[in-house]
């Protein structure tokens, strides 16, 4: 039961406010990993079960939104500023 209400609200979750920038050439990941906003859907991270668009490099070219599940390219997305 709790497991299915999980992924109802990773699915549905959103970030609260905050400076985003978007991604560049220039943009390094943190030591423990950066959150990423998508630009389709909003997501960053679930608050129940803290998985998100969290990356550790910048080594892609796209990779999947874990919210709305779309293929986002790198320079669409945004990272705190």
């Amino acid at each position: 039961m709790r497991f299915s209400n999980i992924l109802v609200n990773c699915r549905t979750s959103r970030s609260i406010g905050g400076s985003m920038k978007k991604v560049n050439g220039r943009t390094r990941a943190k030591k423990d990993g950066t959150v990423l906003r998508c630009p389709k859907c909003d997501f960053t991270v679930c608050p129940d079960c803290l998985q998100g668009n969290k990356v550790y490099h910048f080594a892609w070219s796209a990779i999947t939104c874990q919210g709305c599940k779309e293929m986002v390219e790198k320079n669409e997305w945004a990272v705190d500023g």
